[in-house]
């Protein structure tokens, strides 16, 4: 899985794109990222007023097993 872009890039892009320096697509080739990555930052950067992408959400179930059969389980 490729690693996420650092949030300085993401601030740079914004950044250059409020400042009128080019097209998302134009921005998008100079930072050398894909022109869907500055389009889904900016949509997020209007919805939330952040530069920073927002911590992900928890992914998968949340477990049943509760403090007190973890305690069970290490005795066992």
């Amino acid at each position: 899985m490729p690693e996420a872009y650092s949030n300085d890039l993401r601030r740079k892009l914004l950044e250059a794109y409020e400042e009128g320096q080019g097209t998302l697509e134009e921005l998008a080739e100079r930072f050398s990222v894909s022109e869907g990555l500055g389009e889904e930052d900016f949509g997020v950067y209007n919805r939330t007023q952040k530069m920073e992408r927002p911590a992900g959400a928890k992914r998968g179930r949340e477990s049943r097993v509760t403090r007190r059969l973890k305690s069970i389980f290490v005795r066992w």
